[in-house]
Parts: structure tokens; sequence; C-alpha cells
């Protein structure tokens, strides 16, 4: 919901004093119509923006038709005979199916052009400032003595030899996995946040440090070992390895 409404106020760069919502558990804490007590979080992103929510009254639901309706206009004439690539590409349609076609097109028994009905209301709403940060969903991770982090059963490989307790910044598009409270890594997220066996690389991944530190015995051995995990992998699935199964790997020096 968040992700949603930052979107859809920054690209129009304004923002109304009051926004109506059904009494949805996302933003209601408790109550119902106008004394519905909001999540705190929420009514903190609400105030970030300049706006409050306002539960629309018990049994009057027809208080949102306007946007229902919009909801029927695009599963009748936007989606039918329409093709697409993925979701990115699907999105992107819309985008400019709504904010070019639609909004020179007369809606409604009224004619009337949303195009021209913004800019006569753009007048009683409030602008936004110039920068707005992404909502962001903040999540405490451990390294493991791989060197990645898992976050929706995807694997990340985080920089450096460090081990231990560190922040993840989930954001719509991409993923910030901070060290000690700084920026270590960050990799574009998927359209879809599924399980992929593709490949991720970084966004400007830094440099391998050179360890400047001579061996142990016990690590030129290791070291004789294929890698493991493959150092080019960047993300696994989670279905690898597979469950109730004891993955091992001998070293070429063991005998085994």
């Amino acid at each position: 919901m968040k992700c949603f409404l930052h979107r859809a106020l920054v690209h129009w760069a304004y923002a109304p004093p009051v926004c109506v919502i059904d009494n949805t558990n996302l933003a209601r804490w408790r109550g119902l119509g106008a004394q519905a007590v909001m999540v705190p979080e929420m009514e903190a992103f609400a105030k970030t923006y300049g706006f409050r929510f306002l539960c629309h009254a018990r049994g009057h639901s027809d208080r949102k038709a306007g946007e229902e309706r919009s909801f029927s206009t695009v599963e009748t004439n936007f989606l039918p005979g329409r093709t697409f690539e993925n979701l990115a590409d699907l999105n992107r349609q819309a985008l400019d199916w709504s904010t070019v076609r639609m909004e020179q097109r007369p809606q409604g028994k009224a004619g009337l052009i949303p195009a021209q009905a913004f800019e006569h209301e753009v007048h009683f709403l409030q602008p936004l400032p110039p920068y707005l940060p992404a909502p962001y969903l903040i999540l405490e991770r451990s390294v493991d003595e791989y060197g990645y982090v898992a976050v929706d059963a995807n694997y990340y490989w985080v920089p450096g030899t460090g081990r231990g307790r560190l922040t993840v910044l989930r954001y719509e598009d991409q993923l910030q996995i901070y060290v000690a409270g700084q920026l270590a890594i960050q990799y574009a997220l998927a359209p879809t946040a599924s399980v992929t066996s593709s490949s991720i690389r970084p966004i400007n991944p830094p440099p391998t440090p050179s360890r400047g530190i001579a061996p142990s015995p016990a690590t030129r051995r290791r070291s004789a070992c294929a890698p493991w995990p493959p150092r080019s992998a960047r993300m696994w699935t989670s279905s690898w390895p597979p469950r109730d199964t004891c993955v091992t790997r001998p070293c070429a020096d063991s005998g085994r």
C-alpha cells in the first residue's frame, strides 16, 4: 500500500489533504468510519506526504464508487486483446494508456476530461516536497558461513570476510545491504518478488579487497577444494540444496 501511494503521489507531485479509504486493516488499527484509529506507522506515512486517512462510514461503500469503476474500466478496456512480455512491460503500457490516452478522453455521462479536471483541482491540492524517500522494509539478517544473506527465499552475496548481523533495506525495486551503518552493496530486484535461479549481479559491485595475510596451512588445504559454493553465483533458489539432503564435497587431499 505504501509503494502504491508513493508512486502515484510522486507521479502527480501533489497530494490531497484527505485520503478516503475503506475500513481496511492495511491502514486501520481499530474502529470504523470517522471514529477509526489508524495504524501509527500508516499515520506517520500519511503525514510525510501532507495528508491524513479517513475511513468511510460503515455501509457507505459507494463513497469510493468512482475508484471502483476505474478498475472495471481497466478490466474491460485496457486488458482485452493486449499482449505484453512481462509485468514490467505491462506496467509501462498501463502508464502510457492511463496518462496519455485516457487522460484526454471524456469520461462518464458528464464527459469530464481528466486532464482538464486536474488543472482545476490542482489549486486545492498540496504540492509535495522536492524529494521524498521511497518506502522500505527494514530486515535484520545474519551472514551465513558462505558470505550470503537470505531474503524472500533468495540468497545475496555480501562483500568482505566479516560475519554476523547486518541490516537489509528492501525497497520496491531494489535491495540495499548495510554493514555497520555503511552501504555495502545493493541489488536490483526482479519485477516480482519470487524465487529465481538466475544469477543477479549487484549494482556497482565493490572491488575484491586484497587479503594481505599469508594463508595458514589449513586454509591452503581448504583452498585446494573446489569453490563451495561457486563464487560466480550471486543468488540461488531455496530449492537448492534439496531439503532433507546433506550436501558435502570432499577436499582434494582428503583421500575420500
